[in-house]
């Protein structure tokens, strides 16, 4: 081989070697925020049915005045790490193609699994909910931010009433329940009294007539830090 051949096919090593290092380039660029992207989506994944399955343990989330159930946080954890995972499977699928490979991803187990719980427990709370469920914090707080949270039903001519604890992070836990007749329900007529005494409280809940079972509930709440 010439001299003229030897130059030649250094040059195209080189032309090959620089297109190589050309295609690898955005691969490497767009791999690392893909992988971010993945990693907090199976974060969320993680809390989702952790939530939803507080929700079903008892445990409440209150954000300001407003009372969210355990199934609906996790609802929207469980929606926002599948439009993570909907972004990173696209820059994946964008970096494959670049490539030249056609390979089809597939979510792995500790992805698959979490996701299948947080459905299947969000979607039992939702059902359970949505139909005639109405949540209410009640005012006043104690001096170091407790609040009592309550969970009403009303269904044909049954009533009944879960009344949670919520200490000040805003985590609140089943402490009591009642039952009441004709669907009456106590706390959305403003039937009742929420007291605060030294060493805990108590809600009283009215009757109009329709009994309510048991009418006073007592309150204990957390001690201060």
């Amino acid at each position: 081989m010439g001299p003229g051949d030897a130059r030649g096919a250094g040059a195209s090593g080189l032309d090959g070697a620089s297109a190589t290092a050309g295609a690898a380039g955005p691969v490497g660029v767009g791999a690392e925020p893909s992988s971010r992207l993945f990693r907090a989506s199976v974060i969320l994944l993680v809390l989702a049915p952790l939530c939803s399955v507080m929700g079903w343990a008892g445990f409440l989330f209150v954000l300001g005045q407003q009372a969210v159930p355990g199934w609906a946080v996790g609802g929207v954890l469980f929606l926002t790490a599948m439009v993570l995972l909907k972004v990173d499977s696209s820059r994946r699928r964008s970096s494959i193609t670049f490539r030249g490979r056609n390979r089809r991803n597939r979510w792995p187990w500790f992805v698959t699994l979490p996701a299948v719980v947080s459905v299947l427990f969000s979607g039992l709370g939702a059902l359970d909910d949505v139909s005639s469920a109405k949540y209410h914090v009640l005012s006043p707080a104690n001096s170091d931010g407790c609040r009592v949270a309550v969970r009403e039903v009303s269904f044909l001519f049954a009533g009944s009433g879960t009344v949670y604890v919520v200490n000040a992070a805003g985590i609140g836990w089943k402490v009591s329940s009642w039952t009441a007749d004709d669907g009456y329900e106590p706390v959305s007529s403003r039937n009742y009294e929420l007291k605060w005494h030294s060493d805990g409280g108590s809600l009283l809940l009215h009757s109009n007539g329709d009994p309510v079972w048991p009418g006073l509930h007592e309150i204990n709440c957390p001690a201060a830090p």
